[in-house]
């Protein structure tokens, strides 16, 4: 009977270890991709000549007053648990990309990788933003990223293949 629960009890504990283990090598070699990566620190010697363009709503006028009255709606938002702050942060992202604003973008989209990086949308839209700039090997390891934490997720997918089919050779 001792052997027994002594047998019991090792499973719960060999169960935690592993979780760990797999937890600790994620966290080693998955997470850093992206998450420690300042806005100026791209992959594979990518440069970027310029972070900004002329977004569709840069207009000097309503599109551009309405995207900076969201983006302060949206940063009030912060922290306050209504909704997800990674969902608060892509959307952010989102904005300063309609404005033309590449390095806020991709600072956004940077916290919300580090908010939660099991997630392929801010990976994905990273990808979208860094093909744009002209950043090809950030782009593919985001839009590999995007498709290693949803591989259910055929847009990723097909989204990763057409980019792939874009912008390399094989």
């Amino acid at each position: 009977m001792h052997a027994f629960l002594a047998s019991a009890q090792k499973k719960p504990l060999t169960y935690a270890a592993l979780a760990l283990f797999i937890g600790g090598a994620f966290a080693l070699f998955v997470v850093p991709l992206f998450s420690g990566r300042p806005a100026t620190d791209l992959a594979g010697g990518d440069e970027v000549a310029e972070w900004s363009w002329d977004g569709p709503y840069r207009d000097g006028g309503t599109l551009e007053d309405q995207a900076d009255r969201d983006i302060a709606k949206l940063k009030a938002e912060l922290g306050k648990g209504k909704t997800p702050d990674y969902q608060l942060l892509v959307s952010i992202a989102g904005q300063y990309e309609l404005l033309g604003e590449g390095k806020s973008a991709y600072a956004y989209l940077n916290q919300a990788i580090k908010e939660d990086p099991k997630q392929g949308l801010a990976y994905i839209n990273l990808g979208h933003l860094m093909e744009s700039l002209g950043a090809y090997e950030t782009a593919r390891e985001a839009y590999d990223m995007a498709v290693r934490m949803e591989p259910a997720n055929q847009v990723y997918a097909e989204a990763r293949t057409e980019f792939m089919d874009r912008n390399f050779d094989n």
